[in-house]
């Protein structure tokens, strides 16, 4: 074990999702967006990601490469089944699976 008082280590994600919006509505019906961006130095195998809705999960059909530097922009509509308060989540993954980012919006229905 180490202790050293005064030391601050920051870790930061070489995966990143942001820009998470809701982009259309129309009574149950919602279309969102969001960036997955490789903050790494070299290009990320193995990227996919997947949204919890606060009622279903949707994900990616495919795996892609994302070169260093460089975003993709996901779009995904979902149809809730009720009206309510809804927290959703959007999830990418890198690699093995075990680099990860997520971002969280809310829904009103």
């Amino acid at each position: 074990d180490y202790y050293a008082p005064g030391v601050n280590i920051t870790i930061t994600s070489i995966l990143d999702v942001n820009s998470l919006t809701q982009l259309y509505s129309n009574n149950t019906l919602r279309t969102f967006g969001f960036f997955i961006t490789n903050l790494n130095d070299t290009a990320m195998n193995n990227v996919t990601w997947k949204v919890n809705t606060g009622q279903g999960n949707v994900s990616s059909l495919y795996n892609s490469t994302l070169q260093s530097g460089k975003s993709k922009y996901v779009v995904f509509e979902y149809n809730y089944t009720s009206s309510g308060n809804y927290t959703l989540t959007a999830t990418a993954f890198g690699g093995d699976g075990s680099i990860s980012d997520s971002e969280s919006i809310g829904v009103n229905i």
